[in-house]
């Protein structure tokens, strides 16, 4: 028969680590991934781009902060949301319309 092979995934602190043992060989393999790697792609979402994807940069002084720059229209106010990977159900949006700097509570 073939070879049994268990394959472990521990992730912890951000960081993802895969370890493959081999029963016949009695030896393991593991693959790490680098602390600083961030996995996740971040997008803000609103009014100004007809609530489609935007996808936000990381700050080059700190990279776990992500930016988007918006150009409020007319009106002076714009509405939005953030979502993680483009998923709709994965989003941090205020918890009423129209809140001001400060105002309301993150839902999400």
């Amino acid at each position: 028969s073939g070879d049994l092979v268990r394959v472990q995934l521990h992730v912890a602190d951000g960081v993802i680590t895969v370890t493959a043992f081999s029963e016949m060989k009695g030896t393991s393999k593991t693959w790490q991934s680098d602390e600083e790697e961030d996995w996740k792609q971040y997008y803000v979402t609103g009014s100004w781009n007809r609530w489609g994807f935007s996808q936000m940069s990381v700050d080059r002084k700190e990279p776990r902060v992500y930016r988007y720059l918006v150009e409020l229209g007319p009106s002076g106010t714009e509405e939005f949301h953030l979502a993680v990977e483009r998923d709709w159900t994965l989003q941090l949006y205020p918890d009423c319309e129209s809140a001001g700097l400060g105002q309301g509570s993150l839902c999400g």
